[in-house]
């Protein structure tokens, strides 16, 4: 684990077949980015305010993002295909 502040995350994760899965987080807790086994990256933008995701992007580059309203509800998605 990690923290700041008293927060507290789990950075590694070993699974019982020995894989590892490895998370990195901003300064304020937020998860930024988590890394598989096979060493794949999977990136995550927060909104900086809400601290909601607004994008997700695989490793292979393809993103999806996500959009809400003043309420911090869902509105509407965007998938790596770029359909919603």
């Amino acid at each position: 684990t990690q923290g700041e502040g008293g927060l507290k995350r789990v950075v590694k994760k070993e699974h019982a077949d020995g894989s590892v899965m490895q998370s990195q987080f901003d300064a304020v807790g937020r998860l930024k980015a988590q890394t598989d086994a096979a060493g794949r990256t999977t990136e995550y933008s927060p909104d900086v305010v809400t601290g909601l995701i607004t994008r997700i992007t695989t490793p292979d580059g393809r993103a999806s993002a996500f959009y809400y309203n003043h309420h911090n509800q869902l509105t509407s998605a965007t998938g790596t295909d770029g359909l919603e």
